[in-house]
């Protein structure tokens, strides 16, 4: 502690937290506070360094950090102390440097050379490996360069930029291996102060244009990501056209789902199906049509239609509770004893059901 002339001028603390545990990460930190300003020469454990400085009158900060092989797990117990749980663990490497000031919501900062890797506890969860830089002028702009999360051999790669209020979505891409699985781009009109999203949902005309499609791909491709999946027998397969067009206030949306040959494995006795999903909205309305055909069977289908006033609803959240839904829905003859297996924890289930 440090006296000027009789009154308080400051504090100087170095302070080394151990846990009684062995492995745990000791936690050092070096700072100074003098004239409301915080001065971090050191925030440090295995892994990791933090330093910089922070005005408490102001709210300025200026501050980076340093991560090189960081392991969550040498510092869980210090996490689980203060009541925090991690569902597995990680390593992570990057370089980060931002300053800014609380009050007035300013930020801008880069990282650069990120990358990491997460275990889950779960053994069934395969590890996720991420990439990537980042850099921002907040509120102004947030830029994504490279930034890659793959797992299981798949990647799914992102180049992004926010601003003028409007996110363009650059290049995105899903791989397995070297094969593209799906891509996107586009442009999305976002709001200046997201605390405003209705005004701004209702009001802005600005056009969307966004795009996303897949290949007709295996839905084996998306056991990674998708659980429950793996009741799904190989030979199923899925495509997906997502449009998005017109403007916040009044979108054009037009979505087309397929899917051929879904059977369940092991059980030859369900029939094959290709199941068809369109969505399309236009003009205040939208339409619903599915349709799902087994060989043997007559279709089932499935045709509904509703309002769609985006604008409206925006304005009076109640409103879209009271829109008006109409639909018809055929189903045929079907013997439910063959889906015994798809319900967990059904010991027997019998009966047929049509209508």
């Amino acid at each position: 502690m440090e006296m000027d002339g009789g009154a308080f001028a400051g504090v100087s603390a170095d302070l080394l937290a151990k846990a009684a545990e062995e492995g745990v990460s000791p936690i050092r930190m070096d700072a100074t506070y003098a004239g409301k300003l915080v001065t971090v020469r050191a925030l440090e454990t295995e892994g990791s360094k933090i330093s910089g400085t922070f005005d408490a009158e102001t709210q300025g900060y200026k501050l980076s950090e340093a991560m090189d092989g960081f392991r969550t797990d040498s510092i869980a117990p210090w996490l689980k102390g203060a009541g925090v749980a991690l569902p597995g663990a990680g390593v992570f490497s990057l370089e980060w440097e931002g300053s800014g000031n609380l009050l007035s919501n300013f930020h801008q900062g880069a990282m650069r050379n990120f990358s990491g890797t997460w275990e889950w506890a779960d053994e069934g969860k395969a590890p996720i490996t991420a990439s990537g830089a980042l850099k921002y002028d907040w509120p102004q702009s947030v830029e994504a360069d490279g930034l890659t999360v793959e797992t299981e051999g798949q990647r799914v790669k992102l180049d992004a930029e926010l601003a003028g209020n409007e996110l363009t979505l650059e290049g995105f891409t899903w791989l397995d291996g070297e094969e593209e699985l799906a891509k996107g781009k586009g442009k999305l009109p976002v709001p200046e102060d997201f605390s405003k999203w209705k005004e701004f949902l209702g009001k802005d005309a600005r056009p969307l244009d966004l795009t996303i499609s897949t290949e007709t791909l295996p839905l084996t491709k998306l056991r990674p990501w998708v659980k429950g999946l793996d009741q799904i027998d190989d030979k199923a397969t899925g495509k997906v056209d997502l449009k998005i067009a017109g403007s916040l206030a009044e979108p054009v949306v037009d979505v087309v789902v397929e899917i051929r040959d879904v059977g369940v494995a092991e059980r030859s006795d369900i029939p094959r199906t290709d199941v068809t999903l369109k969505v399309q909205a236009k003009d205040g309305r939208a339409e619903v049509f599915a349709e799902a055909i087994a060989k043997d069977y007559a279709p089932a289908t499935l045709k509904a239609e509703m309002a769609f006033l985006p604008k409206k609803w925006a304005e009076d959240m109640d409103s879209l509770m009271a829109e008006e839904i109409a639909g018809t829905l055929d189903l045929p003859r079907v013997d439910l004893s063959r889906f015994q297996s798809l319900i967990p924890g059904a010991a027997e289930l019998g009966g047929v059901t049509e209508g």
